[in-house]
């Protein structure tokens, strides 16, 4: 003999699905945090960059070499371009300078996420006597 009634059982049906709803909620929020608290390898967020210098002064014809570090080194090489705001004082090519004539200007290299500048001076050829 059973002491279950028809009553019963319906309020026992209700009351399941507020839980699953309720659990189901809770398992996707768990992994919607979980999954955005990983960090990609191609991010560069946990990665501290600076130019080797922030000022350069060459003569006109001159070259320097401009370097991105990257604090932890890694290793591993990010894509990155390199070009001056005016390329009649100076260029660059992968971080190599070359004084073209005098004035200032800036160079830059970018990196997925930021850019970084360093001022470029270029003073005029000595005179030799």
């Amino acid at each position: 003999m059973s002491f279950r009634t028809n009553q019963t059982r319906q309020f026992q049906k209700p009351f399941r699905a507020p839980l699953a709803a309720l659990f189901s909620v809770l398992i996707f929020v768990v992994a919607a945090f979980s999954s955005c608290s990983l960090v990609s390898d191609t991010t560069e967020d946990r990665f501290r960059f600076r130019l080797s210098q922030t000022e350069i002064t060459l003569e006109e014809g001159g070259e320097a070499w401009l370097h991105l570090i990257k604090t932890p080194a890694d290793g591993k090489k990010l894509p990155l371009i390199w070009r001056t705001a005016n390329e009649e004082i100076a260029t660059v090519r992968g971080g190599k300078i070359t004084a073209v004539s005098p004035g200032e200007t800036y160079a830059e290299v970018q990196t997925n996420e930021e850019t970084f500048s360093c001022k470029i001076v270029v003073t005029p050829r000595a005179q030799q006597k």
